[in-house]
Formats: C-alpha cells, sequence, structure tokens
C-alpha cells in the first residue's frame, strides 16, 4: 500500500511539472509571436491616444551596444510597437479603475491629472516615527498648512530667470514617471516645478533609459523647472549616477536643481502638490504659506 501511495504522489509531481512546462511552453511562444509580429508590422509615428511620438526602429552599432543604449532602445521600441497597443493600454487603464492604485507615485499624479482631492507626496503618519526630527517637524507644519522652512538645492543647468522659478509641485519616483508618461496617464508638467526621486535598486543604466525616455516623450515641455532629489547608490553606480542626472539635467530644457531631501530617506520633506514654491537664483526654495 504504501508503494502504491509513493507512485500516486510521484505521478501528481509529474503532472505538475508536465502542467509547468506547458505553461512556460504557451509563454514563449506568445511573447515570440507578439515580437516577431511587431518587428514584421509597419511602424506607427505617432499614438493619437497618448499624443506623443512613438519610438521608431533603433539603428544598430558597436557603440550604442557597448554603451547599452541599443538594448535599451529595442525595449522602448518594442513597448511602443507591439502590436495592438492602444488595446493593451485600455486593458492597463481599465483595470487600474477597477482595483485601484497600489503605487503612491502613480494614485497621486493620477489625482493631479484629473484634477481631484488634495495629493500630498511624503510619509504616511506610520512611518512618522523613523523620521529625523526636522522632517517629522516639516511633515505635521505641511499638513496643518503652517509655513515651512526655506531649503537651500543646488543649482545644476538652465537658464535661470533673474526673479527666479515660480509652480506649483508634482512628481515621484523616476520609474513611475517613466512608464505612467507611456500609457499617457501623465498630468501635464506645464508651469509645474517636478520633483524626481528613485531607490537603489535601478541600476544607472536603467535610470539613464527613463530620464531619455521622459525627454524623448515630451514630459518636460513647459515646465517651470526639475529638481533632482534622492538617488541611493554607492561606490561606482554613485559616480555613473551623478553623471546621468547631470546629462538629464543639461537636456531638460528648463532650470534644474538637486538636493531637495525627498525620496526614502528619513531626512524626506513633505510635498502638497496644491502649494507653489518659488526657488530663488541662489537656490532657495520656499513653500507659500
Amino acid at each position: 500500500m504504501a508503494k502504491n501511495k509513493k507512485k500516486i504522489v510521484l505521478n501528481k509531481t509529474e503532472d505538475g511539472k508536465h502542467v509547468n512546462i506547458f505553461l512556460i511552453f504557451v509563454m514563449v511562444v506568445v511573447m515570440a509571436v507578439l515580437s516577431l509580429g511587431s518587428l514584421a508590422a509597419p511602424d506607427r509615428e505617432k499614438s493619437d491616444n497618448e499624443n506623443r511620438f512613438l519610438t521608431q526602429k533603433p539603428k544598430f552599432s558597436i557603440e550604442n551596444v557597448l554603451e547599452g543604449k541599443f538594448e535599451s532602445q529595442l525595449e522602448d521600441y518594442l513597448s511602443d510597437q507591439i502590436i495592438g497597443r492602444e488595446n493593451w493600454i485600455k486593458i492597463m487603464s481599465t483595470t487600474l479603475k477597477s482595483v485601484g492604485f497600489s503605487d503612491v507615485t502613480i494614485l497621486l499624479d493620477a489625482m493631479l491629472a484629473k484634477g481631484v482631492g488634495h495629493p500630498l507626496s511624503g510619509p504616511t503618519l506610520s512611518c512618522a516615527e523613523r523620521l529625523s526630527p526636522d522632517a517629522r517637524d516639516w511633515f505635521f507644519a505641511a499638513l496643518s498648512g503652517a509655513e515651512l522652512p526655506p531649503v537651500k538645492v543646488e543649482p545644476l543647468c538652465g537658464d535661470m530667470p533673474a526673479s527666479g522659478v515660480r509652480g506649483l509641485p508634482m512628481g515621484g519616483h523616476l520609474e513611475r514617471l517613466y512608464r505612467l508618461s507611456r500609457m499617457g496617464l501623465m498630468p501635464s508638467a506645464a508651469g509645474r516645478v517636478v520633483f524626481i526621486e528613485c531607490t537603489a535598486k535601478y541600476p544607472p543604466r536603467q535610470i539613464r533609459q527613463c530620464f531619455d525616455g521622459l525627454l524623448e516623450g515630451g514630459f518636460l515641455n513647459g515646465a517651470a523647472a526639475v529638481v533632482i532629489c534622492d538617488f541611493r547608490h554607492k561606490g561606482a553606480d554613485r559616480t555613473a549616477v551623478d553623471a546621468i542626472v547631470r546629462d538629464f539635467a543639461a537636456r531638460a530644457g528648463c532650470p534644474s536643481f538637486k538636493g531637495f531631501p525627498y525620496g526614502h530617506v528619513p531626512q524626506i520633506r513633505l510635498v502638497d502638490f496644491r502649494r507653489e514654491l518659488a526657488i530663488s537664483p541662489d537656490g532657495t526654495l520656499r513653500f507659500a504659506k
């Protein structure tokens, strides 16, 4: 009897393996068909639903391959030119509306795009006890609408008006902003000061890809300024990320700054998307009361 039971268990295990192999095979076939079909189909230049130009087929060169640009450009190309892309976006949009948003950046920028609610980007009450004392003071002052102390940021690039820059803030995590911009769900950055942060799990190559995608998609068109916040990296990655940030700032087309404590750090400052701010030419950032 014991032997029979053992055989039954083994058969179930083997059946499970067969099912897993079959599912993997189906996924590979579907992905291959979509990729090959997308390469064979004529490229589209523009998406009317997203109001942006789509990525065109990248040019192959040894230099682009060695720098990692060809891989990221090919990924963007396949994503933009995939068969039935408009339908995939509609499905994603419907799903987000049905199940709700699980990501803070997506939720806040969706609220901003629809003009509903009062978006506040920063720490939640549950993690307030882990904030540094000055970040905690800022947190409760911002929630109550009290005056906030000025913060010094470092000017990077861009023509700074003699009177400085002014605008309402918006922003969030770099990778989420990149995805939102490609899905056509991003609110306009025109006249706004855009805050961008990123966690250390994203390597320099992916950070460059996201920055390039935001610029190519016209995300910063008309923006008052961009503020690069916390990008948590160490060693060689830190040096590479700094170079990527400065390259992005030089191409942003608006005044750019860095050093505002916003991101996944104990010093994080809560940013009220409906509270105007101003940045003076010397890099003093002040929120209006």
